[in-house]
């Protein structure tokens, strides 16, 4: 689960740095990664 954790937060940080975040089409994406990490995190998986 770690290592899941740690690809998310990698493919957010790339959005962060390589894309226009005033994009809502990356927000969204941003915001999607962001509810698959709270959802591992919770479920424990």
């Amino acid at each position: 689960m770690i290592e899941e954790l740690r690809d998310i937060l990698c493919k957010q940080l790339r959005i962060v740095n390589e894309y226009d975040l005033s994009d809502p089409l990356v927000q969204d994406d941003l915001i999607q990664l962001n509810e698959k990490m709270k959802q591992k995190i919770i479920n424990g998986r």
